[in-house]
């Protein structure tokens, strides 16, 4: 198949395509207006400090990591909503998601607000809403408690470099004894200031594991919330174009299915496309008048009649009057104006001054003009000469043999033997012949396009 067979619909319907991504991508643009402007704040929290452990475990990692998934939907909660509020002084809060990483111990907050400084404080005000449950947050421990904790700590620091001091003393006097009991002496010495060192160390960091310091179950920020400086969402200018990319695509393949389901034909290479005949001529809309079977007559200087003029011409120069003389007018179906083609095409021959017969032969949709006059189905059923059945018309030399008063039995009486006798009997007193014919779907169609010389198709 030719591209330009494949390109035809878009060719036919490019102001279709056109339009509709001109209004998607001035609808996207509108929307891009109107639409308020989203700012992100994020801001992101660790569980616990094995981050800082220079040999974590395994168990330490899984338990930080299912807190985090139990402190996320802490976040979404309406404690912590309430108590956001209420240190922020709103009595609303934008939209926030609190997700915990995943195979982390990393949990992130994210705030979406058309105000930037709004975004940025409530996920900072968050963040601080989950450190205070924690058990090492304000709401763990009172500050009391906390002042206590702190004390002791660094009391204990203090014993604990002391007693490593006394330790080393002793052990640097070691290596100078020369006496038993004095070697003994200092080594029971040492061996009591270190258990005394395990014990000092070991209350230390019993102690140091209640405090934000030293705890697993504890939260630290390690991503403070920052204030955004851009709205979120895609580029205008991409988003314009990929709306009128979509609506040309939709509008492109509507062109296709419409072409698709239609199937008349619309146009000229259309019609030869699908029957496969060379195009002979081409008639455009005739307006509507009182009589368009003599429209040529009536009106010779129209375009109409300058077309007819042109199917005139192309006929005679395919052998129309001189290597055939008999041709039946036809079409597809009934209303494509084949019988309106047939009078004027014999008139414009009448015309130019050939002897026309004209012939009705469609005997179902027969020209009321003539209706009153003996025709074709009286000259079969009487089998008279032909020449006595023909009318006058209102042209000199056009005369006209109608489809009769008597009823036609296509099966009984129309057959080629007598049409060919007619037809020859024609052919001595006029030039050319044109038969007004029934559609092509009707059987006596064929038993007159087996009787003419060349067949006419008319298709609108």
């Amino acid at each position: 198949m030719e591209i330009g067979l494949l390109l035809a619909p878009l060719r036919k319907w490019w102001r279709l395509i056109g339009l509709a991504a001109l209004i998607a991508a001035v609808s996207t643009l509108v929307g891009s207006l109107v639409q308020p402007k989203i700012y992100v704040s994020r801001t992101t929290l660790i569980i616990g400090q094995s981050i800082n452990n220079p040999n974590p475990s395994s168990a330490q990692f899984n338990l930080e990591q299912e807190l985090a998934k139990i402190y996320a939907d802490m976040g979404s909660r309406e404690p912590v909503r309430q108590a956001t509020m209420e240190a922020l002084g709103l009595e609303w809060l934008p939209g926030y998601l609190v997700n915990a990483l995943p195979n982390t111990q990393l949990l992130e907050i994210t705030v979406s607000d058309t105000d930037p400084a709004r975004a940025q404080a409530v996920a900072a005000e968050l963040a601080n809403q989950l450190i205070r449950i924690t058990p090492t947050g304000s709401e763990g421990q009172d500050a009391g408690q906390q002042a206590f904790t702190q004390e002791q700590l660094a009391r204990l620091q203090g014993d604990i470099e002391t007693t490593e001091d006394e330790v080393a003393v002793l052990q640097a006097q070691l290596g100078g004894l020369r006496s038993a009991g004095e070697i003994a002496d200092t080594e029971r010495q040492i061996a009591a200031l270190e258990d005394k060192l395990r014990t000092l160390q070991n209350t230390y960091a019993r102690l140091l594991t209640g405090t934000p310091g030293g705890a697993i179950n504890s939260l630290a920020v390690v991503e403070p919330a920052q204030l955004p400086r851009r709205p979120t969402g895609s580029n205008p200018v991409v988003s314009i174009a990929l709306a009128a990319l979509l609506g040309a695509s939709v509008a492109g393949a509507g062109a296709y299915a419409i072409e698709f389901l239609d199937r008349r034909l619309n146009l000229p290479g259309e019609a030869l496309r699908a029957l496969g005949w060379p195009l002979i001529g081409e008639i455009g809309v005739m307006p509507e008048v009182v009589n368009p079977a003599a429209f040529v007559s009536d009106q010779p200087q129209s375009a109409i009649a300058n077309s007819f003029r042109s199917l005139k011409t192309n006929l005679e120069l395919a052998g129309l009057g001189t290597s055939f003389k008999t041709l039946l007018v036809t079409g597809p179906a009934v209303g494509e104006g084949k019988s309106t083609v047939a009078h004027n095409l014999a008139l414009t021959l009448a015309m130019a001054q050939r002897s026309v017969i004209l012939v009705e032969g469609d005997a179902y949709r027969p020209q009321p003009a003539f209706g009153d006059h003996k025709g074709l189905s009286d000259l079969l059923l009487e089998r008279g000469k032909p020449t006595d059945y023909l009318t006058p018309s209102s042209h000199p030399n056009l005369s006209v043999l109608s489809a009769g008063i008597k009823p036609l039995d296509a099966l009984g009486i129309l057959d080629t033997r007598n049409l060919v006798k007619i037809l020859a009997a024609f052919k001595e007193v006029a030039d050319v012949i044109v038969i007004d014919g029934p559609p092509s779907f009707v059987a006596d169609a064929l038993v007159l396009a087996a009787s003419a010389d060349g067949v006419l198709v008319v298709v609108r």
